[in-house]
């Protein structure tokens, strides 16, 4: 496939969102993915599940304010594919020392370690939440996932005041902490 991006064009695409440069990845790197993930014992559905997993973690990735490519989309996608196939099969006790490579790919440990921190950190949040219950997983989700204004807080759980409001979001963030910490 002849490129009709720029690798810059490419991350400049993704960051604004542009739809067209999101599939032109797709099929961009998808083939040797499937073709890594098929040759090395998988099928054609888990090619597609790694794949789907390889393009999130580009895509956090991409977003990162101090991420610049140092390589080809296509072989950075390809390398944490090639990455997260052979995690997988580590845990099914399958030899990969012997996995057939098709593409050129770098070593991703940096990258992979810290998406499996950021995934870590993740679902300790998650957990957390579901610990912490209601109002305050509301509370906190609206106040710092989606950026609601402590006034609009106020008025969604019918507190009295902003300070009430102000109050009951700290008090629900250190509750948080203290969960997390455990």
């Amino acid at each position: 496939m002849n490129s009709k991006y720029t690798e810059e064009q490419l991350i400049g695409g993704i960051r604004k969102g542009d739809v067209e440069v999101l599939k032109y990845v797709y099929q961009l790197c998808y083939p040797s993915v499937q073709k890594f993930v098929v040759s090395n014992s998988g099928s054609v559905d888990e090619a597609k599940e790694v794949f789907q997993t390889a393009i999130s973690h580009f895509y956090v990735t991409v977003f990162q304010t101090d991420f610049t490519i140092k390589c080809p989309v296509k072989t950075f996608v390809y390398s944490i594919a090639r990455k997260i196939w052979h995690k997988k099969m580590g845990e099914k006790r399958k030899d990969i020392n012997f996995a057939r490579h098709t593409e050129e790919y770098i070593e991703m440990t940096d990258v992979f370690t810290a998406m499996e921190k950021r995934n870590k950190l993740c679902s300790t949040i998650e957990d957390s939440l579901k610990i912490l219950g209601e109002p305050g997983r509301t509370i906190v989700t609206d106040y710092f996932y989606k950026n609601v204004p402590v006034q609009e807080i106020a008025n969604k759980m019918n507190y009295t005041s902003v300070e009430q409001a102000s109050e009951k979001v700290h008090k629900f963030i250190e509750k948080l902490k203290s969960i997390a910490i455990k």
